[in-house]
Parts: C-alpha cells; sequence; structure tokens
C-alpha cells in the first residue's frame, strides 16, 4: 500500500515550480536558475505562512 503525504503548501509551492519551468523552457533562465529561485520563493512561501 503506497501512502502518499503531501504537505499542505504542495499546491503553492507546485505553481512556483511550475512558474520557474516554463520560464526555463522558454529560455528565459538556465535550469539551476530555475531551480534555486524555486526554492527560494517556496522557502519564502513557508516562511510567510507559518508566521500567520
Amino acid at each position: 500500500m503506497l501512502i502518499m503525504a503531501f504537505s499542505v503548501y504542495y499546491s503553492n509551492a507546485y505553481a512556483l515550480l511550475n512558474a520557474e519551468y516554463e520560464a526555463m523552457l522558454q529560455e528565459k533562465q538556465d535550469t539551476n536558475t530555475a531551480l534555486r529561485t524555486a526554492e527560494e520563493k517556496i522557502n519564502q512561501l513557508i516562511k510567510t505562512e507559518k508566521g500567520k
């Protein structure tokens, strides 16, 4: 039995990651930059949400 647990931040984090992925596909940034930017935005999202 496979149980997948998602964080309460999953949907918002996925949207941020997807936006950076789209920018990478449009050659607006390279892979490493896209991943780093997504990580920074996700960490900020979590920090902001935990502060509420």
